[in-house]
C-alpha cells in the first residue's frame, strides 16, 4: 500500500482478519470484529492501518465470494466461498469497492495462471536471479501479446468455431492464438501478417454455461451501513 501510494496508484486490497484497524474516532480494533451480520455490508471511511496508511474499509458478509456490487444494493457472485470479505482502498468508498476488487477474478488471476500452469510454466524455470527472471517475463509478455493478436484473427474472420468448439467463446484470446498457430502449422499454412490490434467488441469467455450462470447470479443485501465519526 505504501509503494502504491508512492507511485500515485489507486489500490483495492483484500485484508486478513488479524489486521489492526484504527477507526475514525481513534478506537483500535482487530478487523475480525468489524464484519457485519449475514447479508449485510459495513463501510468504514477514514481509517488507519499499519500506523501511517490512511484509507477506507469495506466489509461484506454475503455467504459467498462476491464478484461485484452495483450501487443499487445487489451483486453478482461466484465460487460459493462462504466467508466474508474485508477490502481496503484509497478510493472513494461504496459498494463498487467490492466490484473493483472482484476484477482480479476476471483478469489478474487468469493472467497469473497463464504464466504458470496455463501456458508458460514460469515456475518450472526455477530462476532465482532477478534480472534473469525479468528477462524471462519480458519474453513471456511478448509471446502473450503475439498470441492474443493471433487469437483475434479467427474472431475477425468469423472462423472461431473451427478452433473453439463452444457456441459462445469458451477460450481465452491467448489460448485461441495458440490453437490458431497450431492449426496453421498442421495445415502447413503461413502465419497471417500481423497488423495493429483492431477495435473489436469482444464478449467475455465462458468455459461452461454453469459457470456463466454463477457469474450472472445476484444476491441482495438486507442492509448497508456507512459509519461516520465526524
Amino acid at each position: 500500500m505504501r509503494w502504491h501510494r508512492q507511485q500515485q496508484w489507486s489500490w483495492v486490497i483484500r485484508s486478513k482478519s488479524s489486521l489492526q484497524i484504527t477507526l475514525g474516532n481513534g478506537k483500535q480494533q482487530p478487523l475480525r470484529e468489524l464484519f457485519p451480520p449475514q447479508d449485510q455490508v459495513y463501510l468504514f471511511p477514514d481509517i488507519t492501518v499499519l500506523g501511517d496508511v490512511q484509507c477506507n474499509l469495506g466489509t461484506a458478509n454475503c455467504g459467498c465470494t462476491p464478484v461485484g456490487f452495483p450501487d443499487h444494493g445487489s451483486a453478482p457472485s461466484s465460487r460459493g466461498v462462504k466467508e466474508p470479505w474485508a477490502v481496503l482502498t484509497d478510493t472513494s468508498l461504496s459498494l463498487q469497492t467490492f466490484q473493483l476488487y472482484g476484477r482480479r477474478f476476471g483478469g489478474i488471476e487468469p493472467h497469473y495462471k497463464d504464466y504458470k500452469s496455463g501456458t508458460f510454466e514460469i515456475l518450472r524455470s526455477k530462476i532465482r536471479n532477478a534480472q534473469a527472471l525479468s528477462n524471462l517475463l519480458m519474453m513471456a509478455e511478448i509471446a502473450q501479446l503475439l498470441a492474443i493478436r493471433l487469437g483475434l484473427n479467427p474472431i475477425e474472420t468469423g472462423s472461431r468455431s473451427r478452433i473453439d468448439s463452444y457456441s459462445t467463446r469458451g477460450l481465452s484470446l491467448l489460448q485461441l492464438g495458440i490453437r490458431f498457430v497450431k492449426s496453421l502449422c498442421h495445415l502447413a499454412l503461413p502465419l497471417p501478417q500481423l497488423t495493429p490490434f483492431p477495435w473489436l467488441q469482444i464478449p467475455p469467455a465462458f468455459a461452461a454455461h454453469k459457470k456463466r450462470k454463477k457469474l450472472d447470479r445476484r444476491i441482495e443485501f438486507s442492509r448497508v451501513v456507512l459509519f461516520s465519526y465526524s
